[in-house]
Order: C-alpha cells, then structure tokens, then sequence
C-alpha cells in the first residue's frame, strides 16, 4: 500500500540562524527549530495539507 504521508523541507538562506515552523492546515503546527543557515529539516505529516512556511 502506497503511503499517504507528505513532506516539508524548508532550506534557510537568510544568512543566519533562524527558527522556522511548518504550518500544516488543519492540525498542530508542532515545534519551532532552530535552522542553521545552508540546512535544512524535513516535517512529514499524514493529516491536512501544507499551508506554509514562517521564520521567526
């Protein structure tokens, strides 16, 4: 059975570190992570769709 999950993977190129949350629409957004600039980190989700991606 093929899988239903989906993934996020924002890349930080603000030239510095930057907290970065995923908003998943129709669920918890979850945690706020730390992102060193030039990485990147992956969210998977199974329930409602990607709305977007916030730095703070």
């Amino acid at each position: 059975m093929p899988s239903t999950a989906r993934r996020a993977r924002p890349l930080e190129e603000c030239g510095r570190t930057m907290r970065v949350m995923v908003v998943i629409g129709a669920r918890f957004d979850g945690r706020c992570p730390a992102i060193a600039n030039g990485r990147s980190r992956e969210w998977t989700f199974k329930a409602g769709s990607y709305d977007k991606t916030v730095a703070r």
